[in-house]
């Protein structure tokens, strides 16, 4: 009879506890101000890079056209983002000179901070070598995270990269 009556209540217990990643998970929402573009070229690539001994030229270039939002989500032991906005499709020399949208796409946790501080620098990787990635150098101070953001096609060498600032404010 006993044991009748202390599983219900066992069951009823587990189903009422937080997880601890539960109550540690934070949502920031974040929003960006991308102010530049850069992407690479073969060299020689006059005006930037004329008489370069290398074989790779990058550039960069002015433009405010590109967005990029979406949300950031710390737990307890990672960090990963969702994100979309309006990403370079089109180029010369002259710089960007059409955007098409990206969907929202996943960001896992690729490298440096895994553990966001609660106030402080840090530096943090999101996203995988052959998709989409996200370099951001922060610092977290109260309920919001800002700092500087590059968003590239991929990662490695000189890839098409819009570079900007960003504030991540927590979802309350």
């Amino acid at each position: 009879m006993r044991r009748t009556v202390v599983m219900p209540l066992l069951g009823l217990l587990a189903c009422s506890i937080v997880s601890p990643e539960q109550s540690a998970k934070k949502v920031y929402d974040i929003t960006t101000k991308l102010d530049a573009f850069s992407f690479e070229t073969p060299t020689p690539s006059p005006p930037d890079c004329p008489n370069t001994v290398s074989d790779y030229c990058t550039h960069e270039r002015a433009f405010d056209g590109a967005t990029l939002g979406g949300t950031i989500t710390v737990t307890q032991d990672s960090v990963y983002g969702n994100l979309e906005g309006l990403f370079c499709s089109s180029w010369s020399l002259a710089g960007c000179s059409a955007v098409k949208a990206v969907a929202a796409t996943d960001y896992p946790y690729a490298d440096g901070t895994k553990v966001v501080p609660s106030i402080g620098p840090f530096s943090l990787r999101l996203g995988e070598a052959s998709k989409p990635v996200i370099h951001m150098d922060a610092t977290a101070s109260g309920d919001s995270i800002y700092g500087n953001i590059r968003w590239s096609l991929y990662e490695y060498r000189s890839p098409p990269t819009h570079r900007g600032t960003f504030v991540a404010h927590l979802r309350h």
